[in-house]
């Protein structure tokens, strides 16, 4: 009864943190198409950068949920050398995981402000969320 209880509340808290973000989208995943002008490569740009944008939302929760689950771990294993590397070996796959997500976050943001602003000066890329003084 008591294994059948921890999925459960698994379930529910994806449902709860999953269920607002599709609920509240307010841009349509495909902007074109069907019902609008057709597609080009812009619209591919964007679509990736939805999707990335989409799972990275979806990817800090489920992060914050096993952090917390192999410290409650970590906490209870009262000197079990077991657990103990159990939690750590949790604690280190939800690291690398995350810094994955965040690079493939930043490498997608690079390219999509790259190839749909057209800004060919490197020194420009972060032109929209940096302001740089040159004296």
């Amino acid at each position: 009864m008591k294994a059948a209880i921890v999925p459960l509340l698994l379930i529910v808290l994806l449902c709860g943190i999953l269920v607002p973000m599709v609920s509240l989208a307010q841009e349509p995943l495909v902007p074109c198409g069907i019902n609008g002008p057709d597609c080009d490569f812009d619209d591919l740009v964007d679509l990736a950068r939805r999707i990335i944008n989409f799972l990275l939302g979806v990817a800090v929760p489920i992060a914050a949920i096993m952090f917390a689950y192999a410290g409650f771990l970590y906490l209870t294993s009262a000197g079990d050398t077991a657990k103990r590397g159990k939690a750590t070996s949790i604690f280190q796959n939800v690291f690398w995981g995350f810094v994955l997500a965040l690079s493939a976050w930043l490498i997608v943001n690079l390219l999509t402000t790259f190839f749909l602003e057209g800004n060919k000066n490197p020194e420009n890329i972060f032109s929209r969320h940096v302001t740089v003084q040159k004296s």
